[in-house]
């Protein structure tokens, strides 16, 4: 009878570590983990190296997308004046990588505006001329041989240079002014945001007003993009104003001006509103060399 028992504890045993093996564990749930970083966090804000363009789309919009230079956009791009675009085209917005000088490089060779020169020694022989021997020497001194000068090294002069200098940031200054007469504001009210370097903050200045407020050109100059095709802008509005200066204009309710209308100082071009954003405002902006800088440094004095 024991016998009995200790076979069927024993199998019984045996079958619940067969079962311990065929069957997977449960995985373990921490409810009070997160998503791991990257999944569904937003990344950083970068520049990509291509663009698609969109129906809608100037190179303008694009440069103001990315701030770039819009006439770097288009030497880029070999995009010539009167710089127009198509849907489905690829534009380059990243630069070319510059060429850099190799570590080995022979110091022959040097780098100029991402180029790279050779330059070839003197090989030009001179002729050895002979000393003048006396008629009574002659016999008993042969004449001397002299060697040759050695190749000349190259000359490298100051204005070559093979280190790449990285491009600063643009500054205001008062000389930025020659190119545009007057400034005048957009519209008058209080501003509720200032103006920040960051791009993931504020490029510009926020005024706060009343829905339907008239919006006035900050300067002359021509509309180069009206459209709601830029995340986060609404109806936006911009103006060139010179090869070097742009302003915009967002969150509009209405716009009064079309693409490649010219523009005078103070003109109305739209009226305030709250597209692409929670309050009604001026998203005000201004652009040099497609890099934001503060408005209140070209804006007169109130």
């Amino acid at each position: 009878m024991q016998k009995v028992v200790q076979i069927i504890v024993h199998s019984l045993i045996f079958s619940l570590c067969v079962s311990c093996v065929q069957t997977p564990l449960a995985p373990v749930i921490n409810k009070g983990t997160t998503a791991p970083k990257g999944s569904y966090v937003q990344k950083k804000w970068q520049i990509p190296s291509y663009y698609r363009v969109k129906k809608g789309d100037t190179l303008y919009s694009i440069a103001f997308r990315y701030q770039q230079d819009f006439l770097d956009l288009a030497r880029r791009n070999a995009i010539q004046k009167p710089y127009i675009i198509h849907p489905e085209q690829i534009v380059r917005i990243q630069p070319y990588p510059r060429v850099k000088q190799a570590k080995n490089q022979p110091a022959s060779v040097i780098v100029h505006h991402n180029k790279i020169e050779s330059v070839k020694p003197n090989t030009t022989k001179t002729p050895s001329s002979k000393p003048t021997l006396s008629q009574n020497s002659k016999n008993s001194q042969k004449s001397p041989t002299l060697a040759s000068p050695p190749p000349q090294k190259p000359k490298i002069t100051n204005t070559v240079s093979s280190t790449v200098t990285t491009k600063k940031p643009p500054t205001w200054s008062k000389n930025d002014k020659k190119s545009v007469t007057k400034w005048v504001w957009p519209v008058k009210g209080s501003i509720i945001e200032g103006f920040s370097s960051n791009r993931q903050k504020s490029n510009g200045i926020d005024i706060a007003g009343k829905k339907g407020t008239p919006i006035r050109a900050a300067a002359g100059g021509r509309v180069v993009y009206s459209g709601n095709g830029l995340r986060g802008y609404g109806n936006l509005v911009i103006i060139k104003h010179s090869d070097d200066l742009l302003s915009a204009y967002a969150h509009n309710s209405k716009v009064q001006v079309q693409e490649n209308e010219l523009v005078n100082v103070g003109q109305i071009i739209a009226e305030m509103g709250d597209t692409g954003t929670n309050r009604i405002k001026l998203h005000f902006e201004i652009r040099k060399r497609g890099r934001p800088v503060d408005p209140l440094n070209f804006l007169p004095k109130t």
